[in-house]
């Protein structure tokens, strides 16, 4: 959970005097009946929510790894007037820890976890019924090792359009894992036409400016959420390329107008230019630096081209001389750079911006 304090603080909090059955965690391990069930009957009712936290009791971790949380924080979580533990239990996802007379660290909600536990055993509901669900399984192509199921799924996501998602794992600000269910698998996925700052690969590093912010955006905004997704490309490691909605919002045009990304000049739509030039006039964090004037000199810079002359009996052309580079490298304005310096001029006069700088005269 997060609090509401100023930065907002992330809590591990461990449901009080319940049990549930256990997700596995890797490829080896094997998932409990129900355990799927039970985190999806939560997350589809918490994430995003606001709820109310108490704490029960704290339990200590004696063998807890280094780094590893030394201590359990156990409470009760209400949505409104209603104890998700308790509806945990109540629909056979959960069964309730037997507590000693005189154990006092248990749930403020003990005996209503205790009759909900008699109802569901009463009426054979999940773990108390006789039939397991169907055993789940999950094809994770967005592991490095699993490039060729990568490249043979990519076929049937890119086709099938829009699809039903859950973010998994958020990776940096533009990149997730998310699972499909539709089609039983898991891939990586990165936002099309967008490029977030880089976060530090290992601790020590120093990441880009903005980098950690982008993520924990993108974490706030996606991470359990239900999403959907829609594959455009595939890149040579076997990313997916594409687009995220959440809540109908294309992802990526928050990220640009929040500042915490920039186009990379492809697959950009036009509600991402806009995103961007806002955040662009407004100096939000990555263009808090951004200068107009200078940009407008770069811009029309690109239009210039440079001229390699060589031995060779390449096609000649007539160009005019702009700037001497070195003794033997030079930059030139070829046939019809007037024409773009005048769309470049164009531009910058509707922004309200002084006029690329024109052609010199060919003496």
């Amino acid at each position: 959970v997060r609090d509401m304090a100023i930065p907002p603080v992330e809590h591990k909090i461990a449901l009080s005097s319940i049990k549930a059955p256990k997700l596995a965690r890797r490829a080896d391990e094997k998932e409990e009946p129900f355990a799927w069930e039970a985190r999806e009957f939560l997350r589809s009712r918490l994430i995003g929510r606001k709820v109310t936290v108490g704490i029960d009791y704290i339990r200590p971790l004696p063998n807890a790894n280094p780094g590893q949380d030394t201590e359990r924080v156990c409470g009760s979580v209400l949505e409104g007037q209603n104890n998700v533990a308790v509806a945990l239990v109540a629909n056979g996802l959960a069964t309730v820890m037997k507590h000693r007379a005189e154990d006092q660290d248990r749930s403020l909600y003990y005996d209503d976890l205790i009759q909900a536990e008699a109802a569901a055993a009463r009426d054979k509901k999940g773990v108390h019924g006789e039939t397991a669900p169907p055993r789940r399984h999950i094809n994770d192509v967005s592991q490095s090792s699993a490039l060729a199921q990568a490249k043979q799924m990519f076929s049937f996501v890119q086709r099938a359009g829009r699809l039903q998602g859950i973010v998994q794992h958020v990776v940096n600000g533009a990149r997730f894992k998310v699972l499909v269910p539709k089609e039983s698998c898991i891939i990586s996925l990165a936002i099309a036409g967008v490029r977030c700052p880089a976060t530090a690969r290992k601790e020590g590093d120093a990441g880009e400016p903005y980098g950690d912010e982008a993520l924990q955006f993108s974490r706030e905004k996606c991470l359990q959420h239900d999403v959907e997704v829609e594959v455009l490309a595939q890149d040579k490691i076997g990313t997916m390329i594409g687009r995220i909605y959440v809540h109908k919002r294309d992802i990526g045009v928050a990220l640009l107008a929040e500042g915490l990304a920039r186009l990379t000049g492809r697959d950009a739509t036009p509600e991402m230019e806009e995103a961007q030039s806002t955040a662009q006039m407004k100096r939000l964090r990555t263009w808090e630096k951004w200068d107009a004037e200078q940009e407008a000199v770069r811009a029309a810079e690109s239009a210039l081209e440079l001229v390699d002359i060589g031995g060779g009996g390449g096609e000649a052309s007539e160009v005019t001389v702009t700037e001497m580079v070195d003794p033997v490298t030079f930059q030139v304005h070829s046939a019809g750079a007037e024409q773009q310096l005048k769309y470049i001029g164009d531009r910058l006069a509707a922004a309200g911006l002084p006029a690329a700088p024109s052609a010199p005269a060919a003496d």
